[in-house]
């Protein structure tokens, strides 16, 4: 019967943790934002950045010229 009881513990643990969402405040999640690190570009190179400078946009076909 203990094995039984531990498992009941534990779901009921397991719902209370994951059933309320922890949202931070306003002023942490700015804070968050400052503190983060602005993502790094990527470099291109041969074709790819051939086709980049070259192609033409979406609603054309994207046509390489």
């Amino acid at each position: 019967m203990q094995r039984r009881h531990d498992f009941h513990q534990h779901s009921r643990i397991f719902k209370l943790l994951t059933s309320r969402p922890i949202v931070p405040d306003d002023e942490e999640i700015e804070r968050r934002k400052r503190e983060m690190p602005a993502p790094k570009g990527r470099e291109v190179s041969g074709y790819l950045k051939r086709y980049a400078a070259l192609v033409s946009g979406a609603d054309e076909g994207a046509v390489l010229s």
